[in-house]
């Protein structure tokens, strides 16, 4: 992964906070590193430019003046190496020790005789293996060799530069070096924003649905009725399972696809309260409304829709913390009321919207709607347990918003408690989760 854009980044720590001095420090060293990198890039500009022009130059006199410049390096070093030879710093016969003499002699003078600094390099290591070999050319032929194997004149020079050139050049290591290192800090930083997407199960993340890593999470602290006082009132330590939750809630076209599975009876059975009764036509959704949530139905509609799509509901604890996050946001942008939003009884609109009509109605877990819209089954009593079975029309918790609440109860921390039986209210919807692997 590559380093986080200035505007990417900025989304996501809206979208997935992290703890603040965590945050602060990785945002920090990914400035830190990218101004390093870009102070690095303009180096490494500057010596392409002075080595293009080199080359353009001895181009232009088909490389006559550079063999020069390399045949006078190529004997000055040889001059210098018979001295060291002569006073025994060096065994004639040992060819890799001439070879570094002669390299470091080059490395020396060549840019000392006009030659760029981004191109020295790997003249010189050409020059000194050819000069330094069992039955070495003439100068002028080593020269002539060293030049050919590293610049073809007869090309643009970008293709000799992003070969041998640049992997010597020091301008061109220092920016790789700068330019990795800042990678590394934007994939640690992206890790504190968006662990979700380094969980082993986000590859797997159906289409249409979040993932929530599993972990201990803190929830409770919530408002609403006096379902049950501890409950609502107190936060919990909850260690959760990772799962998958929808997106947005179910629509009117999924539950179409639903119902259209169906007997006809059974369909007529799960028929939602906000859709028209046409016995002489198959159910359909209100015309136009094909991408609005679906609305009116029972708890038990949205369990045998969630058994038909092969997943399940969310327990009140898995929604609130797709909701809230694990930073217990009262909404789902965070902790200050904007009722430009969400959809809600203030807004004016007084009936669902498309899901995703209010994009800033995002959860930090990338949920739309929980604020509003429609109001959301759980797969929980008010009391925690978890709902297996309905032998009896009792009072199954409700959480989110709806076009129906007003602003003040649009709290994804609300709780709300309702018959699950024989509630078709036409603010009421629901989306499926799933459970995911750990690994």
């Amino acid at each position: 992964m590559g380093a986080v854009s200035p505007a990417l980044l900025h989304l996501l720590l809206l979208v997935f906070p992290t703890s603040s001095d965590e945050r602060s420090r990785a945002e920090a060293e990914v400035k830190r590193l990218r101004e390093a990198r870009d102070k690095a890039y303009e180096t490494l500009a500057t010596a392409y430019a002075e080595a293009e022009a080199w080359y353009l130059h001895a181009r232009e006199n088909q490389g006559e003046g550079a063999r020069g410049v390399l045949e006078s390096a190529a004997r000055a070093g040889l001059d210098a190496l018979a001295v060291e030879e002569r006073e025994g710093k060096i065994d004639p016969a040992a060819r890799g020790k001439a070879q570094g003499f002669l390299r470091q002699r080059l490395l020396a003078s060549l840019p000392a005789s006009g030659v760029p600094s981004a191109i020295a390099p790997v003249l010189g290591i050409r020059l000194s293996e050819s000069l330094a070999a069992e039955s070495p050319p003439s100068p002028a032929e080593a020269a002539a060799a060293a030049l050919a194997a590293v610049l073809d004149l007869e090309r643009p020079f970008h293709e000799s530069w992003n070969g041998p050139i640049f992997r010597e050049s020091a301008a061109a290591r220092d920016y790789a070096a700068a330019d990795k290192a800042l990678q590394e800090a934007g994939t640690k930083l992206q890790r504190l924003v968006r662990p979700d997407r380094f969980h082993p199960a986000y590859a797997g993340t159906p289409e249409g649905m979040v993932l929530v890593p599993g972990g201990t999470y803190k929830v409770g602290g919530d408002m609403g009725w006096d379902l049950d006082t501890e409950r609502t009132k107190k936060s919990f330590d909850v260690a959760f399972h990772s799962f998958y939750i929808d997106r947005t809630e179910v629509t009117n076209a999924r539950y179409k696809r639903f119902l259209d599975s169906l007997p006809a009876s059974e369909a007529l059975k799960h028929l939602p309260g906000s859709w028209p009764r046409n016995p002489n036509e198959p159910p359909a959704p209100p015309p136009g409304r094909e991408e609005h949530p679906v609305g009116g139905v029972t708890l038990e509609d949205a369990l045998a829709f969630a058994a038909w799509a092969g997943c399940r509901l969310p327990t009140e604890d898995e929604w609130s913390l797709a909701a809230r996050g694990p930073q217990g946001f009262l909404y789902s942008w965070g902790n200050v009321w904007d009722g430009s939003r969400c959809n809600h009884l203030n807004a004016g609109l007084n009936q669902t919207m498309p899901v995703g009509a209010f994009p800033t109605d995002l959860s930090p877990f990338g949920c739309l709607d929980m604020s509003g819209n429609v109001s959301e089954w759980t797969a929980s009593f008010p009391d925690g347990r978890p709902v297996t079975r309905l032998r009896e029309n009792a009072n199954v918790i409700l959480r989110g918003g709806s076009f129906r609440r007003p602003g003040s109860k649009e709290s994804v921390a609300w709780r709300w408690a309702y018959p699950a039986l024989t509630t078709r209210e036409a603010d009421i919807g629901f989306r499926c989760a799933k459970d995911a692997p750990e690994r």
